[in-house]
């Protein structure tokens, strides 16, 4: 009788009552797999996992790196010793860590932000089901004018049209009642609601909601010992800035009140309560049916984010702007880059010459070059002198997804109408100055004389939230157009409120941008903005992109 045992899959091994360390064939290691393993046989390329190949906050790799320091280099582990280095100290990307399944992101999450009407002083942390979580005590020092002017509160992150939660813990002492509200800090007109728990029979109540806000859902745990969990969800449909979680507790009831401002508020509280585990998620995960997800704590640094009794991997974040790694290829590459990330991960064909720079960050080869917008912080990258098989991109997926990157994004169906400009006159376009469709299958986009030329459509389809790839083949361009031809999103034509990507040091040939759409069915224009820029495009593309399951 014989049995199939799949190494690739196996997260421990025993033989007997010890366990294993390594398994190995021939002086040839099987297992545990590492993406090393694919350069068993030579070949160039190179591999970065930050917490194997060794991170440090110098050039030379003399100093080991600790979270949240930044990086000045990172070691290959694919034998080929192409280090990365940045000698640059503005340029350096930071070490973060994060179990696999990261939520929270709200910088410094176990102290409140801002005290108002009251002093805040350390209290005893508590405990859901064994987790310890710190706990802040309000004292109120006078009576607030309304409601939302006094008590704890902690700011969050808001993006326009991302579903998110929050939620803290809250424990009341000796007041009646509980109020959390997802916009504090004297400014409760514009998103979420605010509940009210009747500590007596923890009964609530739903006693503000706000314009332009999803409606959303909202709970109340009673975790005993005198200790709730309140959450809210929603989704906030007007302007991206930051929003406010707030929490105060009194004797006094307040019930619906639909003035801007809760004026029947005029009773501080009755003493003091206590406050902690700030939590915001984005999207709608399985907070409210049937209990919150688990409180993680974050650092100063929102890359720095550790759970209790669950194991943190370390990543590695890029500012997006000109934050990059640096190494050199000793030999000539054509085969697949691999960029593993904790939204989602990529892999591109690329070909690459001996001695070419490899730049991890901004400024990777050019079919990936704003890869990291798509993928989030960096679990890890390498390049291959092949293309990867089926298992292998299986296998290497499989390592990466234990590390905390999620799959492989896949493409949806064309959201644009004539993207290759087949159909005579731009059919679907609007266009503005001298954007030219007089070639079949081509545009050509040009500013003369002071007149920006462009080309313009509303991508149908799209959710706010929603990642967008834009693919685009350049025929020829002009010299003038390294900073003066760029890519915009935003609410109406022209608009560059949603982002403003400048694309005119893309090479001729097939380049990529990724956009996060802020609202629903944003406005895309390519635009030509200064006297002589002139671009030929053979097609733009856009496609939504999903990430994959870890197979």
């Amino acid at each position: 009788m014989s049995a199939l045992l799949r190494l690739d899959q196996a997260h421990r091994l025993f033989y007997g009552a010890d366990e294993l360390s390594a398994v190995y064939r021939d002086g040839e290691r099987l297992w545990p797999f590492g993406p090393d393993l694919l350069y068993a046989g030579g070949g160039a390329g190179f591999v970065i996992v930050p917490e194997i190949g060794g991170v440090f906050t110098d050039t030379a790799g003399t100093t080991p790196a600790s979270v949240p320091s930044s990086l000045a280099r990172v070691n290959d582990i694919s034998g080929n010793g192409i280090d990365v280095t940045q000698a640059t100290a503005a340029q350096r990307p930071v070490l973060g860590r994060a179990p696999v399944s990261r939520r929270n992101a709200i910088a410094n999450s176990h102290v409140a932000d801002a005290v108002l009407l009251g002093t805040v002083a350390a209290a005893a942390s508590a405990l859901d089901n064994g987790r310890t979580i710190p706990m802040e005590r309000y004292t109120s020092t006078s009576t607030p004018a309304t409601l939302v002017t006094t008590g704890l509160h902690k700011t969050y992150p808001m993006l326009a049209g991302i579903e998110w939660t929050i939620s803290a813990y809250i424990r009341p002492l000796a007041n009646r009642y509980i109020y959390f509200g997802s916009n504090g800090a004297g400014g409760q007109s514009n998103v979420g609601g605010i509940i009210r728990i009747d500590t007596t029979n923890d009964s609530i109540a739903l006693v503000r909601t706000f314009a332009n806000t999803f409606p959303g859902a909202y709970k109340i745990q009673n975790l005993g010992g005198g200790l709730y969990r309140a959450t809210i969800n929603g989704r906030y449909t007007s302007q991206t800035n930051s929003k406010t979680i707030s929490v105060w507790c009194s004797d006094q009831l307040v019930t619906t009140n639909t003035t801007a401002t809760f004026n029947v508020f005029t009773q501080a509280p009755n003493g003091p309560f206590d406050a902690g585990g700030w939590q915001y998620e984005e999207g709608a995960p399985p907070e409210l049916n049937p209990d919150p997800t688990p409180w993680q704590h974050v650092g100063a640094a929102t890359s720095d984010v550790t759970e209790e009794d669950t194991p943190d991997f370390p990543l590695i974040r890029f500012d997006n702007v000109d934050d990059r790694l640096i190494g050199t290829l000793p030999g000539a590459v054509s085969g697949d880059l691999v960029i593993a990330g904790k939204n989602g991960s990529l892999i591109e064909s690329v070909s690459l010459a001996s001695g070419s720079a490899i730049l991890v960050g901004s400024g990777c080869p050019p079919v990936a070059a704003r890869a990291l917008i798509a993928v989030g912080d960096l679990v890890g990258a390498a390049v291959f002198n092949k293309t990867l098989s089926l298992d292998e991109r299986d296998r290497l997926m499989r390592y990466f997804g234990k590390r905390g990157a999620k799959g492989l994004y896949q493409l949806g169906p064309e959201l644009l109408t004539n993207p290759s400009f087949d159909v005579a006159g731009g059919a679907g376009w609007t266009t503005s100055g001298l954007a030219d469709f007089s070639t079949p299958g081509q545009v050509r986009i040009a500013d003369v004389a002071a007149t920006d030329g462009a080309i313009s459509q509303q991508v149908m389809g799209v959710a706010a939230g929603d990642l967008i790839c834009v693919e685009y083949e350049i025929v020829s361009e002009n010299s003038t157009i390294s900073n003066s031809f760029r890519v915009r999103f935003g609410a109406s034509l022209g608009s560059a409120g949603d982002g403003d990507v400048l694309i005119g040091l893309d090479p001729v040939g097939v380049n990529k941008l990724y956009h996060q759409a802020r609202r629903d069915n944003p406005f895309m224009q390519f635009l030509a903005f200064s006297t002589g820029t002139e671009v030929v495009l053979n097609y733009i593309s856009a496609k939504k992109m999903t990430a994959g399951a870890i197979p």
